[in-house]
């Protein structure tokens, strides 16, 4: 008797999704991609806008909100990159991509120091281009490849050059990837023959744009505004479909038969990259004010014994002293001295260079601010708790 039982589904996850902060590229919110994601069954989703983090903060927050609503559900791993332009010294004729069209690479962030290093780049590759383009080199990415996966959603219409790709693969090493997609458009054919021509690794992508295909006609106006143009005169530069929409892993297989491969990469590639927007925690810098060779914790009590000199010059009164003590001690429990230190160097240079800056709301609850000069009223004198400004029970700056 024939079996009823399933073929279990093919497990994939998306690493080239774009969100609407994609500038005019993509056209889901980033919530929208990730519950899409949770009905096809995706293991993981890789949100890599162009050229930042942008929609990066709203996906963490949305997955955050979903568990806490459901309990439980089992919703793919958010896994954090970015599609970085690149830009080439190469004189190359005739051009090799279109204008607005240029070569991207895919970093996705597997630990603390990756995710350092993503950062960094995108800022060097704002640093040296107008508002709304940026660019940067193989060379750059190589270098900061530390922690990082790359993936290269390869196009023939605009490729990557011989000379790049090498630079790539000495980088990365096995941290080196090549997304198939098809879109069931003309392209298909010669860019999977030059996926699988390059001898890398290859992983699937629906490379999507949108969530569902219902969005497909907002994708299309996204592209004429980018593309300075209309709706009628596009013509066929628009796509002739709606395939740039969030797959499942039964669609790429189909997509793709006899490469479950391809697909079991993308989730061993996912796997790798664990790092997660919640292990994010900013530290001042421990040692940027007073004697290297002390805590901050000693500093900060040298900082306050100085100020408190040049704020009441006759003496500092008991009441004062006790007031200080209390907020040091406070301040050591919550190991936040590096803060008061940077924040009173800031003070301290605009002070200098006559610019006015004055510390404000409950920062003036505080003793300690009073005398590093970062507020002006004498918190004592006004009786104000100091518990307003920083308690135990907000444990950041």
């Amino acid at each position: 008797m024939p079996s009823s039982s399933r073929t279990p589904a093919p497990r994939f996850a998306e690493l080239l999704g774009r969100s609407c902060f994609s500038f005019l590229e993509g056209a889901s919110q980033p919530a929208e991609l990730l519950r899409r994601a949770h009905e096809l069954d995706l293991d993981a989703f890789a949100l890599c806008d162009r050229d930042g983090l942008y929609g990066s903060a709203r996906l963490h927050e949305a997955a955050r909100e979903l568990t806490e609503a459901h309990p439980g559900m089992p919703l793919p791993r958010v896994v954090v990159g970015a599609e970085l332009s690149l830009e080439t010294s190469e004189v190359i004729e005739p051009p090799r991509y279109e204008p607005g069209r240029q070569p991207s690479v895919a970093l996705l962030v597997e630990n603390a120091r990756g995710y350092t290093n993503l950062c960094r780049l995108l800022t060097e590759a704002h640093r040296t281009h107008k508002k709304g383009t940026a660019g940067i080199s193989a060379q750059q990415l190589a270098g900061s490849a530390e922690g990082l996966y790359a993936v290269i959603p390869f196009e023939p219409r605009w490729p990557l050059s011989s000379g790049e790709l090498t630079v790539l693969r000495d980088g990365f090493d096995e941290r080196l990837a090549v997304a198939a997609w098809r879109h069931l458009d003309p392209y298909d054919r010669p860019r999977l023959d030059a996926v699988t021509a390059l001898g890398l690794p290859i992983v699937a992508s629906a490379r999507p744009l949108y969530h569902e295909r219902a969005k497909k006609p907002l994708a299309d106006v996204l592209y004429c505004i980018r593309r300075g143009t209309t709706l009628d005169a596009a013509g066929s530069e628009l796509s002739c479909n709606a395939e740039a929409e969030l797959a499942s892993g039964e669609r790429l297989l189909r997509l793709f038969p006899g490469q479950a491969d391809w697909l079991a990469r993308s989730v061993t590639i996912a796997e790798r990259c664990r790092f997660s927007l919640a292990e994010l925690r900013y530290a001042f810098p421990s040692n940027s004010y007073g004697d290297p060779a002390l805590s901050p914790n000693e500093n900060l009590r040298n900082a306050v014994a100085e100020g408190g000199r040049e704020r009441y010059p006759k003496g500092v009164p008991e009441t004062v002293i006790g007031q200080l003590e209390h907020e040091l001690q406070l301040i050591a429990q919550l190991e936040v001295a590096p803060y008061f230190l940077s924040v009173k160097q800031i003070v301290d240079i605009a002070r200098e260079r006559r610019i006015l800056c004055q510390g404000r709301g409950s920062a003036a609850n505080s003793a300690v601010c009073y005398v590093l000069g970062i507020t002006a009223v004498d918190p004592v004198k006004s009786s104000m708790l100091f518990e307003r400004f920083m308690s135990v029970a907000r444990r950041e700056p």
